[in-house]
Parts: structure tokens; sequence; C-alpha cells
């Protein structure tokens, strides 16, 4: 195994799907719990916290994810026996692609994520590969590194890149993969 994970480390964790299942729970209660700042402009009190009358879209990041990490993300769900009709309520964004239409001065021409860290100092330490948790901090760094040096927020540099998941498309594509 390439990505230095003992099996033994693995085997300590959930399996796919159930990990899978509590992912997708922790983003249906994010969405469920998600609140507004209600501010009464004629106080000096704090706003008030209120449901928001919408709920959020969820936008999944990954970076280099359409050509790696979704298709990944299928197999496995369909290996699982599970539908892709949860995917269908998030919105998707490739951080790859956002990047190389970001101007190459600023990335310096490398968009590899490991090239952005080193080049935009974008978050703490090394970035430890094949692993999620370091991988999910250093992408945020990068992304808010790049927004801040445009000018604009994470939300605004993405908002053009969303997309959602075309599930028959997807399916027709994964198998000519297979």
């Amino acid at each position: 195994t390439g990505h230095g994970i003992a099996s033994s480390e693995l085997a300590q964790g959930p399996g796919f799907a159930e990990a899978f299942r509590r992912m997708a729970r922790f983003l249906d209660n994010s969405v469920e719990m998600a609140v507004a700042e209600q501010s009464d402009s004629s106080s000096d009190e704090v706003g008030s916290t209120t449901l928001r009358g919408s709920p959020p879209a969820i936008v999944i990041v990954a970076h280099n994810g359409f050509k790696f990490d979704l298709p990944i993300l299928m197999v496995e769900l369909l290996r699982c026996g599970i539908g892709l009709e949860t995917m269908e309520r998030w919105l998707f964004v490739d951080s790859l692609h956002v990047l190389r239409c970001v101007d190459a001065e600023l990335t310096g021409g490398c968009v590899k994520l490991q090239c952005l860290l080193s080049r935009l100092r974008a978050a703490d330490g090394a970035l430890a590969a094949h692993r999620a948790l370091s991988d999910c901090f250093a992408l945020r760094g990068v992304c808010q590194s790049v927004a801040a040096a445009l000018g604009v927020s994470v939300h605004q540099l993405f908002a053009l890149f969303c997309v959602m998941l075309d599930k028959r498309a997807s399916l027709v594509a994964l198998s000519c993969m297979m």
C-alpha cells in the first residue's frame, strides 16, 4: 500500500458505508441547525439567533475531486448498495479547476496542493499526504489565501464553479471507467 496508512489503523475506523452515513447525517443536521444572526439596529444588544428561512447549500470541495475523489466516492457508494441520491442534494467544486483559472503569478504556475501550500504559506506545518483532516486544513488555507489575494470571499471564489451531481451522466461516465 503506497499511501503509508497501516491496515491496522484502517481497521480501527468504521467501514465506508457507515462513515458515509455518518457524514451525510452530520451534513443534514448542519443544514437543519443553520442559524442566521438577527441584528436589531435600534439597540446596542447583541443580535438574536434564529433558524434561517431557507436552508444553506452544502458545498463539497475537493482538489482534483472531479477526476479522483468523486468517482471513487460514487463507486464505493454503488459497491455498498447505497444510491447516489444523497449526493444529489449537495453542490461540488473542484478547487483544481478554480485555481487553474487564477492568475499563474499568484499560484506560481503550479496548482498541486503541496506547491500552493508552500507558495502561499497557507497552513501551519506540512501536508500529511492521504490524511483527510490534514488535506482539509491545507485546502482551506490555500482557498482562503487565494480568495484574500483576489479580494473576494471563498464563497465568491467558488460561486461560479459549483455544480450539482448529474446522476445519469455520472453513472454513464463511471461505466466507461470500469
